[in-house]
């Protein structure tokens, strides 16, 4: 087979990009439990540091309050994060996961300047956290 004929197979058998974005579901009205997996940006290991850690635990339980949710487990890494979500009421896991990395990018990134000071020294103001 040629490499052209190889190219089109692929792309047949692939589709597109929008053919794979229109086919995209979200499981968000089923009120199943959501395993869900975020990273700071460029991996950068953000939540090594205990402070940054234990205030983005902080602001999840308080999230989780305003939601409505429930979390059975998490694992927070030094660059990612790992949590398994529930809520009662359909259709939250985006307005949770909104305003939870909202609120806790902004109060990270200032806690960041006070604990190490030097490290953010390093990363541009305009930078998000996640």
């Amino acid at each position: 087979m040629s490499v052209c004929v190889a190219q089109e197979v692929d792309r047949r058998w692939l589709g597109t990009h929008n053919d794979v974005m229109a086919q995209r579901r979200i499981y968000d009205q089923e009120r199943h439990a959501h395993f869900v997996t975020f990273s700071c940006y460029h991996r950068r290991r953000m939540l090594d540091c205990e402070p940054l850690r234990d205030t983005l635990l902080e602001l999840l339980v308080q999230k989780l309050d305003e939601y409505r949710g429930i979390c059975s487990g998490f694992v927070v890494m030094p660059d990612h994060v790992h949590l398994i979500v529930w809520f009662d009421k359909p259709g939250e896991l985006s307005r949770f996961m909104k305003s939870w990395k909202q609120t806790s990018s902004m109060k990270l990134k200032k806690m960041l300047r006070g604990v190490a000071p030097q490290f953010a020294s390093k990363i541009p103001l305009a930078d998000p956290f996640w």
